[in-house]
């Protein structure tokens, strides 16, 4: 319970005297503290422990094992999005370089592409009154 106390004072410190500020590089869109704000209440944390009971080397290397994966964790979330984003520039430019081409599904339906469509869930390939996704092409052709 003198943990939970401590720990909770250390953070309210930290937060009202601005050693943990909310920054928008490191919180998520939840509003969750991120890698910097874990230091600082890390740091904080070290600052005002009880030099007559000091952390015990466990804690403070759990501690220090957390914020490393939360940095991997972070980081590796970033890749993942830049990836995706990159995946959907390339969804977009093979879809436009189709205008014009006649492409079938694995049913063998299709037709001609006359534009592209840039949805949430994905791009697809506009064919008269219809969209099929980009994913869906098993053939393109040139029109006969």
């Amino acid at each position: 319970m003198a943990d939970y106390a401590m720990t909770t004072g250390i953070v309210n410190e930290a937060i009202y005297n601005g050693t943990a500020t909310k920054n928008t590089n490191t919180t998520n869109k939840y509003g969750e503290l991120g890698k910097n704000d874990f230091l600082k209440l890390l740091i904080a944390q070290l600052k005002y422990q009880d030099p007559l009971n000091p952390m015990e080397d466990k804690e403070f290397i759990g501690q220090l094992t957390q914020f490393s994966t939360l940095e991997q964790i972070t980081n590796m979330s970033s890749n993942i999005e830049k990836f995706l984003q990159n995946q959907q520039s390339q969804n977009i430019a093979s879809a436009a370089g189709m205008i014009g081409l006649d492409v079938r599904d694995s049913k063998g339906e299709g037709g001609i592409v006359t534009g592209i469509s840039i949805e949430e869930d994905g791009t697809y390939l506009v064919i008269g009154d219809k969209k099929v996704s980009i994913n869906d092409v098993k053939k393109v052709n040139y029109p006969t």
